[in-house]
């Protein structure tokens, strides 16, 4: 049902669809700040396919960054989150890319006025190893001199990319590897000033690559363990091309996330089911680098990286001890 609910000029978007559920707000009709039960979006946390997504929107928050055609489900947690998500203010958002069970190719796609995407699904090697990969652009720089001329210097365009991989080696045995790419570059066509930077436009860039990798592996009373390998890189910059010069003086920061997580879950009693982990987590992130490039006007600064490690274990029990 939320893949069938339209959004901003036509675009599906799963941060807009949520909004149609009670609790949940967003900040306008092109945006997607998402407000849950009246926090901010940085009290939630997005994940896709398990991974953590630090800034999940395009275009100024017109729209999210998730490739639309790859998406199985959402799951939502406004309140009673599971422990295995370690709690959060207002939300947790899990996003879940499809399992690419299949025996035979299929290709579809699709060209909107925002933007064009493109998927395909395949078996590489007939029911052993499968493949979905899907990927979206945006080129919404040729629509801002046709709308407003006087925009002709101002750019904004996107990518996103997701690809997965599902490998059987036999029936007690199940892997997933997902991929994914998420890219923005703005450009204001705007003249400023900042701290000796002196530049006829303001851009900015942000990048996200996200890998997953999934082992699930059912014993012969039908019990699971889950083992899995996170990594989240997340590099926002902003670029100061430099007026009579074809210097760019370039400001990066950078977010990597790391987790190890191993998981055991029992389903087999459908009125007492549990699942207990442990996890391990690295946080790794550079508040700021300064990259005068062959500018004078300014010195580089390079910031100390800062490095977290978080472990953890967790039990979660659902108990039904009545019909009611």
């Amino acid at each position: 049902d939320l893949i069938k609910a339209p959004s901003a000029l036509g675009e599906f978007d799963v941060l807009k669809s949520i909004s149609l559920m009670a609790g949940v707000n967003n900040s306008g009709d092109v945006s997607n700040g998402v407000s849950i039960r009246g926090g901010s979006l940085d009290q939630n946390l997005l994940l896709y396919d398990g991974a953590p997504v630090f800034n999940p929107t395009h275009l100024f928050g017109l729209f999210s960054v998730f490739t639309p055609d790859v998406i199985a489900g959402v799951d939502i947690y406004r309140a009673n989150i599971p422990a295995k998500y370690g709690g959060r203010i207002a939300s947790v958002l899990e996003i879940n890319v499809k399992n690419p069970y299949t025996d035979k190719l299929k290709i579809e796609g699709g060209i909107g006025l925002m933007s064009s995407r493109l998927t395909i699904t395949s078996p590489l090697i007939k029911d052993k190893l499968m493949l979905i990969a899907g990927g979206r652009i945006g080129f919404s720089d040729l629509l801002f001199p046709l709308l407003i001329p006087r925009l002709k210097n101002t750019k904004a365009n996107f990518t996103d990319s997701t690809v997965k991989l599902l490998y059987l080696p036999d029936s007690n045995n199940q892997l997933t590897y997902t991929n994914f790419l998420s890219k923005d570059f703005y450009q204001l066509d705007l003249i400023s000033s900042i701290e000796n930077i002196v530049s006829e436009s303001n851009q900015y860039d942000f990048k996200t690559f996200n890998h997953s990798l999934k082992w699930l592996h059912t014993f012969k009373n039908e019990t699971n363990l889950s083992t899995r390998f996170i990594h989240s890189n997340y590099k926002p910059q902003n670029l100061f091309p430099e007026i009579d010069s074809e210097n760019i003086i370039r400001f990066k920061s950078q977010i990597q996330y790391s987790r190890a997580q191993f998981e055991f879950t029992n389903n087999k009693n459908i009125n007492l089911e549990y699942y207990t982990g442990f996890e391990f987590k690295r946080y790794q992130i550079s508040p700021g680098t300064l990259d005068p490039g062959n500018g004078t006007s300014i010195n580089s600064v390079d910031l100390i990286r800062e490095t977290g490690y978080e472990s953890s274990f967790y039990v979660n029990l659902d108990w039904k001890p009545t019909p009611k």
